[in-house]
């Protein structure tokens, strides 16, 4: 892809990243123009182009740049505006929690 982003692909799910919102929508571009000729689309609802410092959620997990002082003011980093983080969500720590309970619920009269 020579839009300056790069792709994370998982099954039919697709996050890119770029560095800014033009090179979002060649991306975007790009994508449809592939998928095109494949009899394949991307679905308009589920696709969206968000700032980094907003974040937005991917297969369970939420990823933002956050702001960190520490890197905006090390002149070898004068591009970075703070770190990327990548956390689970909120409803995928949930889930986690919901299956861990139904487990111990599960072998709670066992013995050893």
């Amino acid at each position: 892809m020579k839009t300056g982003g790069f792709p994370i692909r998982y099954a039919d799910d697709l996050a890119v990243f770029t560095k800014t919102q033009e090179e979002a929508e060649k991306a975007k571009e790009v994508i449809i123009n592939f998928l095109k000729p494949r009899g394949l689309e991307i679905n308009e609802g589920k696709s969206v182009i968000v700032p980094i410092q907003k974040g937005t959620d991917f297969l369970g997990f939420h990823i933002r740049e956050y702001k960190d002082s520490s890197r905006t003011k090390n002149p070898r980093m004068k591009s970075k505006q703070g770190i990327v983080l990548t956390k689970p969500t909120t409803k995928a720590v949930e889930n986690f929690r919901h299956k861990v309970k139904g487990i111990f619920k599960q072998y709670a009269k066992t013995s050893a």
